[in-house]
């Protein structure tokens, strides 16, 4: 099965996205170590480029198993132990036909100097008695390797992979004729690899919403090859489309040398002969920027995006957070006094024993005080906020400092709360608006720290606690 996608517009660099939607079937996590490999390609200008777990150069000794038995205690182990001294490179087995039957999918490959031919494995397979199994060469065809590479996906990139330069070096004379900022990115799921194919030059990127009836794609491919434009992929599907409607999204490649804008002014042409009959609605692009693609996400959200300078700093304050702690981030003024170091410490201790680790911005050694670069870092890697509040009126306890973090994380979503001392209420009415923010006072005497009182803090910040968790 092939997965696909519109055309890519690549980085101008040396790095290969993988989209979500094409990790996802195969598994490639963050940190997975993958090969990227030129392929000899007899049609194309250019080979395409490939990128696999599996080392291309094992391919031609690898096999494919498949076996079907009735589904039982020990099934998986006696195919696991019939394989050997194979390596069992990808396992994938399911119950199947309402629970009567196990499916056992296995790519195995040679390990070391252990050799093993296809027809002493069929014949080991026999012995066992399965209800049905298939042996075969992994690949039917294998294709001539140019060039390959080892690298790991660092959050859905690959980087630093020369492939461009050795694109050069291979194909000199023809490397003119592909436009290297676009791909076509298809993961196949038999083979276990995704494949990027460069386009020729003025390839456009065309989805186009028709009604879901006999005959209508027919009426639009017939419109693209009026245009003189070759269907490089194509992408059917009823999701995102209007009821009674469908959408194609095809990568078109000129056949002769066009430009984008008169490829462009070719497709738009002919599309717009089409039959109304089929409700045609279509754009044309030159590709998606798959940095807004490579993650999943709620199709209501609006992503605020950490800015690239603060990611060092971010990724260095994240080891000070426990395993499996949650941070939040403790805003305060750095005042001295028994009565607000207890308060602190008690906030730290609630907030502790419930699974979270305050995280607070501190000076750093050497320095009186704290950088914006620090606090900003440190309030971004953070998932909620505790404002705190103490002293009286006078003290200016709700500073404008307090107020921009606040708002800082408040415009992040992330839950915020302003946790007052009664003394200090009177701080906050200078600031208009604020009237969003949860802002609950605790007592200004002794009960702030008895955890049986109504308005003590350990009951405050657990309300809270409670609160957050309910959010879905």
């Amino acid at each position: 099965m092939e997965v696909l996608g519109s055309l890519a517009i690549l980085k101008s660099n040396e790095t290969l996205p993988i989209p979500w939607w094409h990790r996802a079937p195969l598994g490639l996590l963050n940190n997975t170590y993958v090969y990227i490999a030129i392929v000899k390609s007899e049609n194309r200008p250019v080979g395409d480029l490939i990128l696999s777990v599996l080392d291309p150069f094992k391919w031609e000794n690898m096999f494919r198993i498949d076996c079907f038995d009735d589904d039982k205690p020990g099934i998986i182990k006696k195919i696991f132990e019939t394989i050997l001294p194979l390596n069992i490179a990808i396992a994938e087995t399911a119950t199947v036909d309402s629970g009567k039957m196990h499916h056992v999918t296995l790519i195995c490959e040679p390990y070391g100097n252990e050799k093993v031919d296809i027809e002493t494995l069929r014949t080991n397979l026999a012995k066992i008695e399965l209800k049905n199994f298939k042996v075969r060469p992994f690949i039917d065809q294998m294709p001539e390797i140019l060039w390959h590479d080892y690298a790991p996906i660092n959050y859905g990139w690959v980087e630093n992979v020369q492939w461009r330069k050795e694109l050069e070096t291979l194909y000199p004379n023809s490397l003119s004729d592909v436009d290297l900022e676009r791909a076509v990115i298809s993961a196949d799921t038999t083979n276990r690899f995704i494949r990027y194919v460069f386009p020729k030059n003025g390839a456009l990127s065309l989805n186009i919403e028709h009604s879901d009836t006999p005959g209508a794609l027919k009426e639009i491919t017939e419109a693209i090859k009026n245009s003189d434009s070759n269907i490089l992929s194509s992408l059917l599907r009823r999701g995102g489309a209007r009821p009674k409607n469908a959408i194609l999204i095809a990568v078109c490649e000129p056949s002769k040398g066009l430009s984008i804008d008169n490829h462009k002014q070719m497709l738009q042409q002919n599309l717009e002969k089409l039959n109304q009959k089929i409700r045609p609605k279509w754009k044309i692009k030159v590709g998606d920027n798959l940095k807004y693609l490579i993650y999943p996400k709620h199709p209501d959200d609006f992503v605020a995006r950490v800015p690239s300078e603060l990611i060092p700093h971010i990724k260095t304050y994240l080891k000070e957070v426990e395993p499996k702690k949650i941070p939040v981030f403790l805003s305060r003024r750095f005042l001295t006094g028994d009565r607000r170091d207890n308060i602190v410490s008690t906030v730290k201790e609630i907030l502790g024993k419930n699974g979270y680790q305050v995280i607070e911005a501190n000076p750093e050694p050497g320095y009186f005080i704290t950088s914006i670069i620090q606090i900003a870092s440190k309030m971004w890697l953070s998932k909620a906020g505790i404002v705190l509040v103490t002293g009286s009126a006078e003290q200016d306890g709700f500073g404008i400092n307090l107020a921009h973090e606040a708002g800082f994380m408040q415009g992040q979503g992330k839950p915020v709360m302003v946790l007052v001392e009664e003394d200090s209420r009177e701080s906050m009415k200078k600031f208009t608006n604020i009237s969003g923010l949860v802002a609950p006072g605790f007592a200004n005497d002794d009960n702030a720290f008895d955890p049986t009182h109504k308005n003590s803090i350990e009951a405050i910040i657990t309300k809270w606690i409670n609160t957050m968790k309910n959010v879905d």
